[in-house]
């Protein structure tokens, strides 16, 4: 993917976060960029916005997405 177009991808995703109540949008934004890589459905994603966005989005993954989601977080906590 290129730098424009991810940087695109990410824009879109942040304006969804906040148009749909997710202001702590950084984690969710990786996530789903990293999950999701072609993923262009904006009713998808917003469907994972409010999982996010109601504070436990880890009890509707599948395996592969909570992988993801620890890998994030495992990283977010050891560059602290």
């Amino acid at each position: 993917m290129s730098a424009l177009v991810n940087y695109m991808e990410r824009r879109k995703l942040i304006e969804l976060c906040n148009k749909h109540g997710l202001a702590d949008n950084d984690l969710f934004v990786k996530w789903f960029m990293k999950r999701f890589s072609n993923a262009d459905s904006e009713s998808y994603a917003t469907q994972w916005i409010v999982n996010f966005r109601n504070g436990n989005p880890a009890m509707y993954m599948d395996k592969k997405s909570l992988e993801v989601y620890i890998d994030l977080q495992t990283d977010y906590y050891l560059k602290r």
